[in-house]
């Protein structure tokens, strides 16, 4: 059973704890980053920054993904280093220390005790001791990965020391920088037993969230009040917040892929989209209904909606081991291009409305993407040859089709104005796939049922 750093008497306003399984799944993780590198060959990873909102405020902390995945700890200003040796890999951590003065303003601190107690390093010093201590490292170290696309206060001084262990005269040194993203992101592709609990519970949270927004949508409802509803009830259910801005488009404005504004009343007869997903043990959701505002679909909401609907269904039967991401987009591209020959949308065969790209005017994005940690889990599509890369059990995807009729493209006036995308979470199984997000209605008399209670 899971102990939260609240029952540890450790929780704070940065949540440092230390919460998770025991120390041999972190130091495991740890193991696996570096088990095909040479010897000596270094990773660093800083903690996520304090982020300043305004004069004298912050923005929640988030901790960095990489980090948290090697860790499990919340806490910021740390930093990780770990190190590749004949017997497997060596870790240490840099903590902030203690500060009384600190702790009464914002709460307790790890600090060093604290994060030995977790038993998943094998050295903890405070930071103003990394310097030196790293420095014997990376003199010999032939290869140092790094977040290479991340610029802030701490990975810079990590650039720094990676650059300076490179300038001894003993011939050692460094001969280059690699990217601990692409190295972490192979490794965060299949997701373990305990992450896969973790992204059911987003799941399961942010489903119920979706549920209760549904029924809240009546005519002459804001946008903003529908947001409202899913944050309110992703915390109420002891989620840490949003994954990301919630999307809540009525009407036209459902033809925006990213529309965040939310603050627009959503009229009667009117379609209602909302991309939404919560972060729950630090693990993303992301689901996506649209629905009628008024109870019951159009005749051509219907129609575009049971086009959309039937694209999601042929995607989930590609999503199997063995499969690629390309092979279920192209089994939603399918049924969404044939879809639109058939009500009138597009003239042409099938494969000259797919090989001439007709139908992407009206679905220009991917149909998938990973999802862990990260909403977009930041996980290669292509494997070390330049092919892509297969799916295995473990690993969780989106699946998201749909169609917009915005007023950018031609199209019959009964479609003008109509955006519909129905999305889930994935997960691939050794028969299959399970979709995590099933708990929300997608079927047309589901969803105007679940639209229609009181």
């Amino acid at each position: 059973m899971k102990t939260s750093a609240s029952e540890k008497g450790l929780s704070g306003p940065h949540e440092i704890g230390v919460e998770g399984p025991e120390a041999a799944v972190w130091r495991q993780r740890q193991s696996q980053l570096l088990a095909k590198s040479a010897p000596d060959t270094v990773a660093l990873v800083a903690a996520a920054p304090v982020q300043r909102r305004s004069a004298d405020t912050h923005f929640p902390y988030r901790q960095d993904s990489a980090f948290f995945y090697l860790t499990g700890l919340r806490e910021p200003e740390c930093v990780l280093a770990l190190r590749r040796t004949a017997g497997g890999t060596e870790s240490a951590l840099f903590v902030p220390p203690k500060d009384a003065l600190k702790e009464r303003w914002e709460g307790p601190m790890l600090g060093v005790e604290g994060a030995l107690a977790t038993a998943r390093f094998d050295t903890v010093l405070p930071t103003e001791k990394a310097k030196p201590f790293l420095a014997n490292w990376l003199l010999k170290a032939p290869d140092v990965l790094l977040d290479l696309g991340r610029r802030d206060a701490a990975s810079d001084v990590l650039w720094q020391l990676a650059l300076q262990g490179s300038t001894g005269r003993s011939g050692g040194g460094l001969r280059r920088l690699s990217s601990l993203g692409y190295h972490l992101g192979v490794e965060r592709r299949v997701k373990d037993d305990r992450e896969i609990e973790a992204l059911s519970h987003s799941a399961a949270i942010a489903a119920s969230a979706q549920c209760e927004a549904m029924r809240l949508g009546r005519p002459g409802v804001f946008e903003h009040e529908l947001e409202a509803c899913l944050l309110a009830s992703y915390r109420r259910q002891g989620a840490e917040g949003p994954a990301y801005e919630p999307i809540v488009g009525g009407g036209a404005r459902a033809t925006f892929l990213h529309y965040r504004s939310n603050n627009q009343r959503i009229e009667a007869g009117e379609l209602v989209l909302i991309d939404a997903g919560c972060e729950a043990d630090g693990y993303a959701s992301d689901i996506t209904r649209t629905f009628p505002v008024s109870g019951r679909f159009s005749a051509p909401q219907r129609d575009l909606y049971t086009c959309v609907l039937a694209a999601q269904h042929a995607a989930f039967a590609a999503c199997k081991p063995g499969q690629t991401l390309e092979a279920v987009h192209q089994a939603a591209v399918a049924v969404l291009a044939q879809g639109l020959i058939d009500l009138g949308v597009l003239r042409g065969s099938l494969e000259e409305v797919i090989e001439g790209g007709l139908y992407r005017p009206y679905y220009m994005h991917q149909t998938s993407h990973w999802i862990g940690l990260d909403v977009h889990d930041p996980c290669p599509y292509r494997d070390d040859a330049g092919e892509a890369v297969k799916l295995a059990p473990g690993m969780v995807l989106t699946v998201e089709p749909g169609l917009y009729f915005g007023a950018d493209v031609e199209s019959p006036d009964a479609f003008a104005g109509i955006g519909i995308r129905i999305e889930d979470d994935v997960l691939i199984t050794a028969q299959g796939s399970t979709i995590l997000t099933a708990a929300v209605p997608s079927a047309i008399n589901a969803v105007e049922a679940l639209c229609s209670e009181v």
